[in-house]
């Protein structure tokens, strides 16, 4: 078995450095979270049409127009 070893503490020194090493990765999730929920809300029609109105057909498609 391993052997128990001593908790080691967190100080806010620690959380400052986890974040600051880590605040490019959080500001490009940020950015492609918002990139993704605009496109979502642009299609947001197509989406919901595409069952309504069965656009996986040909004919139905074709009719069929985005803004």
């Amino acid at each position: 078995m391993k052997e128990n070893r001593r908790v080691i503490p967190c100080n806010r020194y620690d959380y400052y450095k986890y974040y600051n090493a880590r605040k490019d990765y959080y500001k490009m999730n940020y950015l492609e979270k918002k990139r993704k929920d605009a496109l979502e809300e642009e299609y947001k029609t197509y989406y919901k049409d595409y069952w309504a109105l069965s656009l996986w057909k040909d004919k139905n498609m074709r009719e069929y127009k985005i803004k």
